[in-house]
């Protein structure tokens, strides 16, 4: 009953804000700051086995959605946009895969890849080279299975691009620097060689701040990736590198997703912390124009770039509950109950 009187409210709140979200938007979309939104998912079925499971009919209807009123775009296109600006004003949106469960085979990924929606797919490697069933499920007594790496290959073949998601479905604020180089390192050469391309982006496991240290973020660059992705929710603000992404879960009530992907002023209150440096690794030369515009930790913004709080105060009113940043990208802190579920 309580969820049923939250989500009401949710809904008259965004019924009553939205006309003001779309005025907003189209302002932040003429000085290039308008935010990008990444969603992540991680099992489509109709069993609901796990928090972390999703409807297929709440997932359609979300893409359904999505595809009439936002921009659908690839991480890489995210990227570029959050560093020489995001002036478009729809919705910008990513769409991501956590894990690597085989029953997204029956609904989500056909209907993602008929309809030609890019999508990321974070894969744990350890489960799907011994087939083994992931952990955090088992404490919901489920056993879904994951992908085999032929399924991984044909998804790769069929155009999403395959990302890793660790070795082990591991926490990284647990290990020390060998244990995180190899949980890098590993998974990115198994699938490597699993898909034959190259596989440039990761998602931490849990994707809490303290599960993706510092030192583990400053390690992915090291380790060739041009970008690592949390799961604590938030937007991604241009201008800035865009290396550390923001991601929100895409949750089965669908006012939740659509509150989200509209920029909730409430979710978008928080400056990110400030990066760490790291040297960036040897790009391969066959990747390298994809890679080369991420691989710069101080980039500076484009050229003509408004800066971002000239810009942000100039397309918000005095009582909009969000600070300027002071750091490279705007972000916005959120406590995901999905991601709390999954921690158990």
């Amino acid at each position: 009953m309580r969820e049923h009187w939250r989500l009401a409210a949710l809904t008259a709140y965004y019924w009553a804000t939205l006309a003001a979200r779309k005025r907003r938007l189209r302002h932040w979309a003429i000085v290039g700051i308008a935010p990008v939104t990444i969603l992540f998912y991680h099992r489509i079925h109709e069993d609901r086995a796990t928090p972390w499971t999703t409807h297929p009919r709440a997932f359609l209807r979300q893409m359904h959605w999505l595809l009439e009123r936002a921009d659908l775009v690839s991480l890489q296109e995210a990227q570029k946009r959050l560093l020489a600006g995001n002036f478009s004003n729809r919705p910008v949106v990513a769409v991501t895969f956590d894990d690597g469960y085989e029953d997204n085979l029956r609904a989500a990924l056909p209907f993602l890849i008929d309809h030609g929606v890019p999508c990321t797919y974070f894969v744990t490697v350890e489960n799907v080279l011994r087939g083994r069933p992931f952990d955090h499920d088992a404490r919901y007594g489920a056993a879904p299975r994951p992908h085999t790496p032929e399924q991984i290959r044909g998804l790769a073949e069929s155009g999403v691009e395959i990302g890793s998601h660790a070795w082990s479905h591991c926490d990284f604020g647990q290990w020390n620097d060998d244990e995180t180089r190899r949980q890098l390192g590993d998974s990115r050469h198994a699938l490597e060689d699993m898909i034959s391309a190259p596989v440039v982006r990761f998602a931490f496991p849990f994707g809490r701040p303290e599960n993706a240290p510092p030192l583990a973020i400053a390690a992915a660059r090291h380790s060739g990736y041009v970008a690592v992705c949390t799961a604590h929710g938030g937007y991604n603000v241009p201008p800035c590198e865009g290396f550390v992404l923001r991601r929100f879960h895409g949750d089965d009530p669908w006012i939740r997703m659509a509150n989200r992907v509209t920029v909730d002023l409430r979710l978008l209150r928080r400056s990110a912390p400030a990066l760490p440096d790291a040297v960036p690794a040897a790009t391969p030369p066959e990747f390298a124009a994809e890679a080369a515009w991420a691989a710069t930790p101080d980039r500076a913004a484009p050229a003509g770039a408004i800066p971002i709080q000239n810009a942000l105060s100039s397309c918000l009113g005095p009582n909009d509950p969000i600070s300027a940043p002071s750091s490279a990208c705007q972000v916005a802190a959120y406590e995901d109950p999905c991601v709390e579920s999954l921690r158990g």
